[in-house]
């Protein structure tokens, strides 16, 4: 159980508005790393001058990062990091990675793009997202986490459409588009974050990161 220093305090009801931002910013991350995933080996050896065996190595990087990102949230969210921080800053960090690759498409940018963006993306944020609706609405967990699940089917149904559309016109394109949609999870994850501090009210004996300077 938390202790008393760590425990929330509601100062106002979420409302509908915090749910379909909390379920839109796992959607759209969703998006980010299944459309990165699908598409780095062509676009590394369309863009960078990879090998194609070369170029496939990238998914390996790519799912090295979401095993070292859970077990390093594992370990940070005890005690160390409240789980909206890291909706706050990962989301940041994953879409200046994709925009680094779309402008620098050479080997190294891909390779270590493609870990940053399993370890950012993919690594964990997902379930913390469903850790923050959980907090906004404790009442209905079983709900939220079902419609939280559905949409992201809808993202793992209209992901490979809208982006293989794109591949029609450009590979490179693709990039550009999970970049766009990366945008959209910070403003998401700002938004969150933000409703998040102005709901709870986080006691004064909670040292964990960024409690100090989160407080609105």
């Amino acid at each position: 159980d938390e202790d008393d220093g760590c425990r929330l305090t509601m100062k106002r009801k979420p409302t509908l508005f915090d749910g379909a931002v909390t379920v839109l910013f796992g959607t759209a991350i969703y998006g980010v790393f299944y459309a990165f995933v699908i598409w780095i080996p062509k676009y590394a050896a369309g863009y960078a001058g990879m090998e194609l065996a070369e170029s496939l190595r990238t998914v390996t990087y790519y799912g090295t990062g979401p095993f070292i990102g859970v077990i390093l949230s594992a370990l940070l969210l005890v005690r160390i990091i409240r789980p909206v921080l890291m909706i706050l800053i990962l989301p940041i960090i994953a879409t200046v990675t994709s925009a680094v690759i779309y402008l620098h498409p050479t080997p190294a940018v891909c390779k270590i793009g493609a870990f940053i963006i399993g370890f950012t993306a993919a690594g964990g944020l997902l379930q913390i997202g469903v850790s923050v609706l959980s907090e906004f609405f404790p009442g209905n967990k079983a709900r939220m986490t079902g419609i939280y699940m559905f949409f992201g089917t809808i993202a793992n149904f209209g992901v490979p459409l809208v982006t293989g559309f794109i591949s029609k016109v450009s590979i490179r394109g693709i990039i550009l588009f999970d970049t766009l949609v990366g945008l959209v999870s910070v403003i998401l994850g700002v938004t969150v974050f933000i409703r998040y501090y102005m709901i709870f009210e986080i006691n004064e004996q909670d040292k964990r990161i960024g409690e100090t300077l989160c407080r609105f």
